[in-house]
């Protein structure tokens, strides 16, 4: 699949994009095949974007999977900026269920892309994701028992 995609298109694609925010969706499709002719900034540039683009806005779920995608290409200084971002997305306990999805996955693959060893992926993941478990109990728990969360 990535042969019949090329560094060309996929350049043409993410210029077009800003006027073409429909083109997310062929973006999202075909990133897992094409993710390393991706340039990695373009896609933060829009994530970053996100709040004052209603039209972005439209297309985080597949901003998300392209994010995804492209974890593994961010240097640590973007990766550590997204994965806070995200958190503090997830965090909101706010959004509807495929995007808290595309929140998660993204985080899991930021947390593969950036370790050493499958230890260490793992030690990743748990740091964001037990606390945001423990949050989500004390939430519920609070909204079943008809109390303020803790």
């Amino acid at each position: 699949k990535e042969k019949r995609f090329n560094t060309t298109f996929i350049r043409a694609l993410l210029k077009m994009l800003p006027e073409h925010p429909e083109g997310w969706v062929l973006l999202s499709n075909i990133s897992e095949h094409v993710h390393s002719s991706i340039n990695a900034s373009t896609i933060l540039e829009s994530w970053e974007e996100l709040e004052q683009n209603k039209a972005l806005q439209e297309r985080a779920i597949e901003i998300l999977k392209v994010l995804e995608h492209v974890a593994p290409h961010l240097s640590s200084d973007e990766a550590s900026s997204l994965s806070y971002d995200l958190i503090k997305r997830l965090q909101s306990f706010s959004s509807p269920p495929a995007y808290i999805q595309g929140l998660i996955s993204t985080m899991v693959a930021l947390c593969k892309g950036h370790a050493k060893s499958e230890r260490e992926a793992t030690a990743k993941c748990d740091a964001w994701a037990l606390p945001l478990l423990k949050t989500c109990d004390n939430v519920l728990s609070a909204y079943v028992l008809g109390s303020t969360p803790s």
